[in-house]
């Protein structure tokens, strides 16, 4: 039924109260009247019933058209256009099974920092320790206003390693880079 449009459900669903609510099948009813409790125009009644009674549809079967004044006589076949829909269902489409991602290929700061040598870890560490203190300070402002900027407000944890990796950018770029080709390069 919601392959009808409104109007149309709107004139089966009157014609259902009179068939199966009076016991009236079929139903004898002027436009007039349809129009009086539906709310549309003749011509949208008229639209409607003509859809509701054709063959890709065929639920109702006017018997009689009628008029303005004079009864048209309409006898409902609810059954037959559920059958119809059920033989044209299309099966439904199963969804795809997600693909697997491999953790290497993700390229999030956590996996970059741990894909890192032992050598080169200790290298980072030890570029970090040597800097001053106003260096380090200065260094350590711009990663957590660049945090900032995105929103986030890290843990002690994300911010060490949003400052390594930053580090790692700016400081080991030129050394790191023919080591690990797939490192983006560093923001400017």
């Amino acid at each position: 039924m919601t392959a009808l449009s409104a109007p149309t459900q709107l004139v089966y669903l009157q014609l259902v109260r009179e068939a199966f609510g009076r016991r009236r099948n079929p139903v004898a009813m002027t436009l007039d009247r349809m129009q009086a409790r539906t709310g549309l125009s003749r011509s949208t009644i008229h639209q409607a019933l003509q859809r509701l009674a054709h063959p890709d549809v065929d639920i109702v079967n006017v018997v009689h058209p009628g008029g303005g004044k004079r009864a048209g006589l309409y006898e409902l076949r609810p059954c037959s256009y559920q059958k119809l829909v059920h033989q044209q269902a299309k099966p439904l489409r199963t969804r795809r099974r997600p693909k697997l991602v491999d953790a290497s290929d993700v390229r999030s700061i956590e996996n970059l920092l741990a894909h890192l040598s032992e050598e080169d870890r200790a290298d980072l560490q030890i570029v970090y320790e040597s800097l001053q203190a106003s260096e380090r300070k200065s260094l350590e402002e711009e990663v957590r206003a660049r945090f900032h900027d995105i929103g986030q407000n890290p843990d002690k944890t994300t911010f060490q390693q949003g400052l390594l990796f930053y580090l790692l950018k700016q400081r080991m770029y030129g050394r790191l880079r023919s080591k690990y080709p797939t490192l983006s390069s560093p923001s400017q």
